[in-house]
């Protein structure tokens, strides 16, 4: 007679863990390297190119938002595993997406967009081109969220 383990519960508890190490991983390397490599002021940097750093204000905001117990982690809601990082300073956004002379304002523009960074329709007749710096950190950082995963599951060192 064959017997069979069931281990569904301890394999999924162990997937969740993995998922929040990878998110958390993943966010603390998108928040780096959101702030890395500003280049002093002056001179003002140009559109499309990493702002430059006055006074550190703004790079001083970019940090992980999902930790009100003061230690940043990813959140198991459920089966989802969420996190949240991005700027606080109060021009963040208009450095992320640029500001318009006509038509609608940045804020009216990131919110027509639901969220979907992708859906933001750009300034017209800018008055400030974007300089993004959150994005582009994503997308370098994002891709790597699956291998993480893989990896903190088997016990591995997470690339």
């Amino acid at each position: 007679m064959a017997s069979l383990d069931w281990n569904g519960k301890r394999l999924a508890a162990k997937a969740a863990q993995a998922s929040k190490l990878a998110v958390d991983r993943t966010m603390a390397d998108c928040v780096a390297d959101a702030a890395a490599n500003h280049p002093g002021f002056p001179p003002a940097s140009a559109p499309d190119e990493r702002y430059a750093n006055r006074t550190g204000f703004q790079t001083a905001t970019i940090r992980i938002l999902d930790n009100a117990d003061g230690i940043p982690g990813a959140i198991l809601d459920g089966d989802t595993v969420r996190g949240s990082w991005g700027a606080l300073g109060n021009y963040s956004l208009f450095l992320e997406i640029g500001t318009s002379r006509e038509g609608p304002t940045a804020t009216d523009r990131e919110l027509a967009a639901a969220g979907n960074m992708d859906a933001v329709p750009p300034p017209v007749g800018p008055l400030m081109a974007p300089r993004p710096f959150l994005r582009p950190a994503a997308d370098r950082n994002y891709r790597m969220l699956r291998a993480r995963i893989i990896a903190a599951f088997r016990g591995a060192q997470m690339p």
